[in-house]
């Protein structure tokens, strides 16, 4: 089953080379948990997942894909398109307190896959993209076999409370010297990890990171595979992807 969602970092060609670093039957703890592309990919060929986030919106609207898809399908039926276009920010800026979780997920959804990054409490929709379809694809939806959700408290626990898995996997933005926002508010589904912070906590495991190109790599002791933009190992110039990994 293939998620219905896409990652604010984009579609991954990384897929297969992930599964060639995880054998079949080993627990993998998710440590920044969102789209689900990688882990239900590989849940679905005999890896077991824990999914970890500290963000309590993204549980809720897993919890609820899982239950009831078709229950958020409705929602989102009775919810869209807006009539206005100024619904569209009041609905960024409030749309996790709705009430009902059916509607935080239908909202989760539609601006998930109406925005062009795939963040929910920040920017431009696309409402050209709200079709048929997009409620169809919903409904089908299907819970992926060896997966489990799990809320953890802070950015810490994501990375040290992990005894029962074999591998850690974590997929991040491009790792910089600095952790810095750039000046973007963080809408309260991102969840922001600073690499260098973690690092030391991660490689405690054996543990593989998907990440994108950067010149700061070369000074994390770990192997590199580098792959382009039509997933086939490639040098660092060419590269639109990186794993790193210990494994």
């Amino acid at each position: 089953m293939q998620t219905p969602i896409k990652s604010p970092m984009g579609k991954t060609k990384a897929l297969s080379f992930i599964e060639e670093l995880i054998p079949k039957g080993k627990i993998v703890s998710s440590c920044n948990f969102f789209s689900g592309e990688v882990e239900f990919y590989l849940s679905n060929r005999d890896r077991f997942f824990n999914c970890k986030t500290t963000k309590e919106v993204v549980i809720d609207f897993w919890n609820c894909m899982f239950e009831n898809p078709v229950a958020i399908s409705e929602c989102a039926s009775m919810l869209f398109p807006l009539k206005y276009e100024k619904e569209i920010g009041i609905m960024q800026e409030n749309w996790s307190s709705f009430k009902s979780p059916h509607a935080r997920a239908a909202v989760f959804y539609v601006f998930n896959n109406c925005t062009e990054d795939g963040w929910i409490s920040r920017g431009a929709l696309n409402m050209d993209t709200l079709n048929p379809i997009l409620f169809s694809r919903l409904r089908r939806f299907k819970k992926p076999e060896n997966i489990e959700l799990t809320k953890s408290k802070t950015i810490k626990d994501l990375f040290s409370q992990h005894e029962s898995s074999d591998i850690l996997f974590l997929r991040i933005p491009k790792i910089k010297k600095n952790f810095l926002s750039e000046g973007i508010a963080a809408g309260i589904e991102e969840q922001k990890i600073d690499f260098h912070n973690i690092y030391e906590d991660l490689k405690t495991k054996p543990y593989i990171v998907l990440t994108k190109p950067s010149k700061f790599l070369s000074n994390i002791d770990c192997n590199l595979i580098y792959i382009d933009q039509y997933g086939r190992k490639t040098t660092m110039q060419n590269a639109t992807e990186v794993i790193l990994h210990n494994v």
